[in-house]
């Protein structure tokens, strides 16, 4: 069975190429922006790319989710990981579990925010 540390460079790797993928959809909507650009006499054309964009930026949106459960899987690692070394003293276990408590609170009302903003925008639009 791998230890923690083996499982932790296995989520980071997959950080990694979810990274990757975004950064893949950033290049192809630049690309898109490029194309709209050139084209935008052309009704026909122009709303096929920007169903393209669109589609792009959602995938972009779930692969940031993806991020997200591959840090909370990351996190759950590391709490075993501190639950179990007995080098580190109940104080500090307790602080860096409160740090980390208190991170994710603070992105929690980040993503939250976010999203209110997003259906208020896409409501305001229809």
């Amino acid at each position: 069975m791998d230890n923690i540390q083996d499982l932790e460079n296995q989520l980071l790797a997959q950080i990694r190429n979810l990274l990757s993928q975004i950064n893949n959809n950033i290049l192809q909507l630049q690309s898109l922006n490029e194309y709209e650009k050139n084209i935008s006499g052309n009704y026909y054309y122009l709303y096929n790319y920007q169903v393209q964009e669109i589609n792009n930026l959602i995938n972009s949106m779930k692969l940031l989710i993806s991020i997200l459960e591959s840090i909370k899987d990351y996190i759950a690692l590391y709490y075993k990981e501190i639950s179990g070394n007995p080098y580190i003293t109940p104080n500090i276990k307790t602080e860096i579990i409160g740090q980390i408590n208190n991170g994710i609170k603070e992105v929690r009302s980040m993503i939250d925010k976010l999203f209110i903003e997003i259906e208020i925008l896409t409501n305001n639009l229809q």
